[in-house]
């Protein structure tokens, strides 16, 4: 059985024109700012204020770097600046303890003992041979 995959599913469908829910709530938003701002402040200051934030607000409604509102970056950015940092990893460093420990040297009995058992004379082929494959002449 075959189904249709809907396409675009990340975009956020238009509620008034050409503008969002969220972006319409932006613009209310503003709107009840200047609304509320218009009796309170003087007429040079209430303009300048107006300017400044229809300009915010206009810069938050429809600016989206990488695919993203600005509100949700400048959301999370204080969400980093403010959170603790964890580090999750951390490469720590070990000094090793070494013992240092000094053992004569065992070896000459072991191969004289060897040379007794095997009972090979220094003069002989074998004796030779072996001098050969321990030196690494072949």
């Amino acid at each position: 059985m075959q189904f249709l995959v809907p396409k675009f599913i990340e975009r956020e469908t238009t509620l008034v024109g050409p503008l969002t829910f969220k972006q319409l709530l932006w613009l209310v938003g503003e709107g009840i700012f200047v609304f509320v701002f218009y009796f309170f402040l003087p007429r040079t200051v209430f303009w300048v204020v107006v300017v400044l934030a229809l300009i915010i607000s206009a810069i938050f409604v429809f600016i989206k770097p990488g695919g993203r509102s600005l509100f949700d970056l400048v959301k999370h950015l204080g969400k980093f600046l403010v959170a603790p940092k964890r580090y999750i990893w951390q490469k720590k460093t070990i000094t090793p303890n070494l013992e240092v420990v000094i053992q004569k040297k065992q070896a000459p009995l072991i191969e004289k003992k060897k040379k007794e058992l095997l009972g090979i004379s220094s003069g002989s082929q074998l004796s030779r041979l072996e001098t050969k494959i321990e030196t690494k002449r072949i």
